[in-house]
């Protein structure tokens, strides 16, 4: 232990980080931090271990942090107090995976090219212990995964790219995804690294984009002069659940109303709740539970999705292509 850490409470950790591609971190693998500050005045030491592989044999059984060509071990020792007083293993996890994600974000901003990693809490295994203590023990942590399979299942069948690694990896970096896609899928980024209030946020973005040109347009066409500069002051006045029930009952009626009605309301009321979480989470600052925020991208990913279908239902109709067994499957969505 750190002579400098003699004064403070610290917590140690043993797992490993990801890499999906090569990258300096990557090939420096033994790469050592030294200590740092946070502005919050919370110390850290990260190394990566020399060991390449560490052993620990628990009441579960023996456990592995092994070095394979992507996946490297690293020891950390962070000050107690950026995990607040409840230590339970959700919350140790939680915290060391907010934690990576800090470090991450401020090697980027130097390093542009450092490549994509991420420590996800999907049931890798983390040891933990205090500085006091000489023993080792495994969180029990709970898992914290996604599987948006059935928001994503049409749109990378029909998709003129093709296959479902396209839709949810790295194309959505390289623009061929149209916007409220992209916005999905970085929200799907922030939940796999631990960022909660980052996944309401682009959440609610994506369906955003998708209703207000809708509104708009509706407006525009039901009002007296359409004029530009009356527009701008209803769309800002007119406020987000109006803009849903707009969006909902005239701007886009005929894709609403492939779904039941009680799907319907079921929807829209989920749509309003998106929207008012994502507004405590901007002005109050509220924290996210890892539920919220899983229940925040589906919610958007259904309604991309019902669009999506939809749209293209319209085109492979017009081809003289049935595609109704798509509208089936929106329909037995359990929302």
């Amino acid at each position: 232990m750190s002579k400098q850490y003699k004064h403070l409470d610290m917590m140690c950790f043993r797992s490993h980080l990801n890499f999906t591609r090569q990258s300096w971190l990557f090939k420096g693998q033994h790469f050592y931090t030294g200590i740092y500050k946070r502005p919050d005045n919370i110390y850290y030491d990260i190394k990566w271990s020399s060991e390449c592989e560490y052993v620990f044999n628990g009441q579960s059984g023996e456990v592995k942090i092994t070095s394979t060509p992507w996946s490297q071990p690293f020891y950390l020792e962070i000050e107690r107090k950026a995990f607040g007083h409840d230590l339970s293993d959700n919350l140790l996890a939680m915290g060391l995976q907010k934690f990576i994600a800090h470090l991450i974000d401020c090697i980027e901003h130097i390093y542009l090219e450092i490549g994509v990693i991420n420590f996800r809490l999907d049931g890798r295994s983390i040891l933990f212990k205090n500085s006091r203590s000489s023993d080792w023990r495994l969180l029990g942590y709970t898992k914290q995964t996604i599987d948006f399979a059935e928001v994503f299942e049409e749109y990378s069948l029909m998709n003129d790219t093709g296959h479902y690694d396209v839709v949810c990896g790295e194309a959505a970096e390289m623009g061929v995804l149209e916007l409220p896609w992209r916005l999905l899928i970085d929200s799907i980024a922030s939940f796999e690294a631990g960022r909660f209030r980052g996944c309401v946020i682009n959440a609610w973005s994506s369906v955003e984009v998708e209703i207000t040109p809708a509104v708009r347009d509706w407006l525009s066409q039901n009002t007296f002069t359409g004029a530009s500069e009356y527009l701008n002051r209803v769309m800002i006045e007119l406020g987000n659940p109006l803009k849903l029930e707009i969006f909902f009952k005239s701007a886009k009626a005929d894709v609403i109303s492939t779904l039941p009605e009680a799907k319907q309301a079921t929807l829209l009321g989920q749509l309003k709740w998106l929207n008012t979480i994502r507004n405590r989470v901007v002005h109050d600052g509220q924290d996210v539970s890892p539920d919220e925020a899983r229940k925040a991208i589906r919610v958007a990913g259904l309604l991309l999705r019902l669009l999506w279908v939809y749209k293209r239902y319209q085109f492979f109709k017009k081809e003289g292509i049935d595609l109704s067994d798509f509208i089936s499957k929106i329909q037995q969505t359990d929302m």
